[in-house]
């Protein structure tokens, strides 16, 4: 049986930073950099972390540089489950935003 990965995520976006590599206390786990997007699924209850693809993260970046905390985007994604573009789908929030600016 062949187990494919899934080829888009939907949901809320509520972070992107970088992470820097580092390792678990007790050094059972490691992790290099990455940027990463934190993604709550639509009808989920639990935010998920995806790795930007490399390559990507100047388009990516570009894409969210007007988006705002909470903005509905569906995410691109690799077989290896890293994101490789995202499509924002409605800025929920930036009316919200707008106003406070006031």
């Amino acid at each position: 049986m062949i187990i494919r990965k899934q080829q888009k995520a939907k949901g809320l976006i509520t972070c992107q930073r970088f992470r820097k590599a580092g390792q678990m206390a007790d050094g059972s786990r490691t992790w290099q950099d990455a940027y990463q997007i934190f993604l709550l699924p639509v009808e989920e209850k639990e935010i998920f972390k995806y790795i930007l693809d490399e390559d990507a993260v100047p388009f990516i970046n570009k894409a969210l540089e007007t988006v705002h905390w909470g903005a509905l985007v569906e995410l691109e994604l690799n077989t290896a489950g890293n994101v490789t573009g995202v499509q924002v789908i409605d800025d929920i929030f930036a009316s919200y935003y707008e106003e406070e600016d006031m």
